[in-house]
């Protein structure tokens, strides 16, 4: 199944190629431009049927359907990241976290992933990204709301990422690739890479999105 997928890939990306190149000779530069951003989110769909199909070698369906249904219903938030929790190793009571705890949770996530990308050796070039990650990690929810904090929750696990790792890790390939190293970095980082960039979910919803992340990277 991989390697004829593979072969689709590899066909559909020349494809792509050749059309971007006669839309350039043939066509406007604001034609080409949209061309292009219409292949990129092409090929990412692409990408993430071939990461669906692969999670399934180490996820069971009911898993994988919990995160279906945590992204798509407000109503059944709590059921779904109870079962998606389990697979990061805790209880199946996860969403009933009272306030004592989630602030436990908070302090724990911010000190180990701050530990983790203090160790991390990085490049002259990722001096700067690290400084910054690091700021940023100690200021993470100091006084604002799980709402106002999600698109940097986001954004600080995906920098952390890519200097713990050395690649970008916005493609399902990083992500095939950490579940072949690191099963459970890869579960973790499939239940991540599915989450949007923007919401307009609940308070609460978002609070339990995120709890989900920290937990795994709390205890790793």
């Amino acid at each position: 199944m991989e390697q004829k997928n593979e072969a689709k890939f590899f066909c559909l990306n020349t494809e792509i190629e050749i059309l971007l190149i006669q839309s350039y000779r043939e066509f406007s530069l604001e034609f080409f431009g949209l061309l292009l951003e219409y292949s990129r989110f092409y090929l990412y769909y692409f990408y993430m049927l071939k990461q669906d199909e692969f999670i399934t070698d180490f996820l069971d369906a009911s898993t994988i359907s919990a995160l279906e249904t945590f992204l798509e219903s407000e109503q059944t938030a709590d059921t779904s990241a109870d079962k998606i929790a389990t697979a990061f190793g805790a209880k199946n009571d996860f969403s009933k976290t009272n306030t004592n705890d989630s602030e436990k949770l908070v302090t724990s996530f911010k000190n180990n992933l701050t530990l983790l990308v203090q160790k991390t050796w990085v490049e002259k070039s990722d001096i700067a990204l690290k400084d910054k990650l690091l700021y940023q990690l100690n200021e993470f929810l100091n006084g604002t709301t799980w709402k106002d904090n999600y698109g940097l929750f986001l954004e600080l696990i995906n920098q952390a990422v890519f200097l713990m790792f050395g690649q970008k890790p916005d493609t399902p390939d990083f992500a095939q690739y950490t579940l072949r190293i690191d099963p459970e970095f890869g579960i973790f980082w499939w239940y991540i890479s599915n989450l949007p960039p923007k919401t307009e979910w609940s308070e609460e919803k978002c609070r339990l999105a995120m709890m989900l992340g920290m937990y795994f990277l709390a205890n790793y």
